[in-house]
């Protein structure tokens, strides 16, 4: 059986006796059940996939002595994707959030996910519909009878550092706990180790520095905090690159036209000049397969690749000509600032990318 993080976070919803869109984790449901929690958190770890937990932590170290099972993120395998889906409970076809970037044909820009900027840091200005289509519908924030709130550099409750996130949740619960029968859910986002590892790589020093770190204070200060069940998941996993500049293959490079969206390196939605599309297929799989799949436009809603896509949604405007998708550590460059800025990648269709951690620390029992 195949466990997976949208059925995990559908077990959280179903616990708050919300609607849910897809059917929730029976495992999780019955640790829910059986607990009766009155808070609840979730911490995700960005970037902290099954791969990278044993890269950086030994067997016996306390996040490892937690983890409880593995469970399988969206695709793309990317913060903006997992962690909208998440929020919501929703895929990120159902979200609209594909990827980093994502087109506006109002504008005919692409533009970050996140704030709506283009590569010159200039604000693309988006329809209210198009806006509102990418507006997530966060579940935390529709509880009836319970609080819900999310923590973090970028939430309710805005912190500066991990070691101030961990204090804040611990705060909050044993803040709650003193108040009546209220229960709590608790979403924190915490952008470690993905940053370390993009810029230095997942093997790397400093990113196994960066997550012992991230084990140190959680078993500090996540344990024996009362009628409390904390998840720790990943959005998704972290693999080191194998860069292909594209420019270096002009038969192919040239029949491109604009700029590629989505998740450029690893999932890169490409328009290609008008005629050239056969050309441009049978070039590319001549040349890269089997390193990289190629989706035609109808064959990215044809084989459901962004689950639940509909093809007249806005996210569907992102979907030019083809769909690239790296199966191995091989990544497309356009340019060769990518290349420079990226040791660590994500948003591919390997297994490092697509299993994150389900780690529990259930403090009913102190166990």
């Amino acid at each position: 059986m195949i466990r997976t993080s949208l059925g995990f976070i559908n077990s959280i919803k179903k616990y708050f006796k919300l609607t849910i869109e897809h059917p929730s984790d029976e495992y999780v449901d019955f640790i829910l059940e059986n607990g009766k929690y009155k808070n609840v958190v979730v911490l995700l770890l960005d970037g902290f996939g099954v791969y990278n937990m044993n890269l950086c932590l030994k067997k016996n170290s306390f996040l490892q002595q937690k983890y409880l099972t593995t469970l399988q993120t969206c695709f793309p395998p990317t913060t903006v994707a997992a962690t909208g889906m998440i929020e919501t409970g929703l895929t990120p076809g159902e979200n609209n959030r594909l990827g980093w970037e994502m087109y506006s044909p109002t504008s005919k820009k692409k533009f970050v996910t996140f704030n709506y900027f283009d590569d010159n840091l200039s604000q693309v200005e988006l329809l209210p519909d198009e806006k509102q289509a990418l507006n997530l519908k966060r579940f935390y924030h529709k509880l009836d009878n319970a609080i819900g709130l999310s923590v973090s550099k970028y939430g309710d409750v805005v912190v500066d550092s991990f070691e101030e996130q961990t204090l804040k949740i611990k705060e909050l619960c044993e803040k709650n706990n003193k108040f009546g029968d209220t229960k709590m859910y608790l979403y924190a986002y915490c952008p470690e180790p993905d940053s370390t590892m993009h810029r230095y790589g997942v093997k790397s020093m400093q990113t196994k520095k960066v997550v012992r770190n991230l084990n140190s204070l959680i078993k500090k200060n996540l344990t024996n905090i009362e009628d409390t069940i904390i998840f720790i998941i990943a959005d998704h996993g972290h693999i080191d690159a194998e860069w292909v500049y594209l420019p270096d293959y002009p038969d192919i490079f040239s029949l491109i036209e604009g700029e590629p969206c989505i998740e450029v390196a690893r999932c890169s939605s490409v328009k290609v000049k008008d005629g050239k599309q056969d050309e441009f297929k049978e070039k590319f799989i001549k040349t890269f397969s089997p390193y990289f799949s190629i989706y035609s436009h109808d064959e990215v809603f044809e084989k459901n690749l962004f689950e639940n896509l509909k093809p007249i949604s806005f996210g569907a405007k992102s979907i030019f000509d083809f769909v690239i998708v790296s199966n191995t550590e091989k990544c497309l460059a356009f340019d060769k600032e990518i290349m420079e800025r990226f040791k660590g990648v994500h948003a591919g269709n390997t297994k490092h990318e697509l299993e994150v951690p389900l780690i529990v620390i259930d403090n009913k029992s102190n166990n």
